[in-house]
């Protein structure tokens, strides 16, 4: 895709009418399809280069800026994919700074990276190995009824035990055949461990998705399991209304069998798949 390189090299030249794709004198028609990625997510020309001319905004004012311009935007995993190809082309191709951000550098001779950066690997799905735990993200806050110090007792017991010791660390546990790792934060994840998502507990707060940074909550609520854990008389969810959230109400601390059934099974049922859509 030579206009690509193009867009890269000279972004500011780089103009999106309501046909094609301008750089210069060349154009391209801009709902030319494009796959990246090992699972082949597939962008037009017009999503690959308004993304690229817009690296630099913070990724809520990308969403705004998409939203303006009617251009769908790139969701916030495959950027991250993008960003991890480039990364890796950092030693190779160490004389051009392109100011991507965490200082990555592209070489102004070379664009065999191009090849890479969208796929041409065989065509065959990615499924996710067995020998690697799945991922589940819990509230960081003490205060909340449910985090790292007693998700793996409400996993097997279906009981919130109340326990006020910090735990700074991951906690690792097993159920349905399968194991797991939980964990109150996503920063510095990959975009292998966003693959690895595969259940979100949620305590009703808004700083807790907004400390996440990512813009497009509903459609990561639309592909995961979401549960929120509440005690009758308690029930704070304003700040995730209209979202897709599973709601399990406790009675003296504990969850009727079938809701703990639900959420084993949903969390299940993502892992079993070939993959969770993100």
């Amino acid at each position: 895709m030579d206009i690509l390189k193009e867009i890269i090299s000279k972004p500011k030249s780089t103009i999106i009418t309501e046909l094609d794709v301008q750089i210069d004198n060349k154009k391209i028609n801009k709902n030319t399809v494009v796959e990246i990625g090992d699972q082949k997510k597939q962008y037009t020309v017009e999503q690959l280069a308004y993304f690229i001319v817009n690296k630099d905004l913070m990724y809520t004012q990308y969403l705004k800026k998409c939203k303006e311009q009617n251009i769908g935007p790139i969701f916030y995993t495959d950027q991250k994919i993008i960003f991890e190809e480039l990364q890796k082309f950092r030693e190779e191709m160490p004389q051009y700074h392109f100011g991507l951000p965490e200082d990555k550098y592209l070489s102004k001779n070379d664009y065999s990276w191009i090849k890479k950066f969208f796929n041409e690997k065989e065509d065959k799905p990615i499924i996710r190995s067995d020998n690697e735990p799945f991922k589940i993200v819990v509230p960081s806050s003490i205060a909340s009824l449910i985090n790292l110090s007693n998700i793996e007792h409400f996993l097997k017991n279906g009981e919130v035990v109340k326990n006020n010791t910090l735990i700074l660390d991951k906690v690792e546990t097993f159920f349905n055949g399968k194991l797991f790792v939980i964990e109150d934060t996503i920063i510095d994840w990959t975009s292998d461990d966003w693959k690895r998502l595969v259940g979100i507990f949620v305590d009703g707060s808004s700083w807790q998705v907004a400390e996440w940074k990512i813009g497009d909550i509903a459609g990561l609520f639309s592909k995961i399991p979401v549960f929120y854990l509440y005690e009758e008389g308690n029930e704070t969810t304003e700040a995730l209304d209209g979202y897709k959230i599973n709601r399990i109400k406790l009675t003296n601390k504990k969850c009727k069998k079938e809701d703990l059934e639900n959420v084993l099974n949903s969390i299940t049922e993502i892992c079993d798949s070939p993959d969770n859509g993100l």
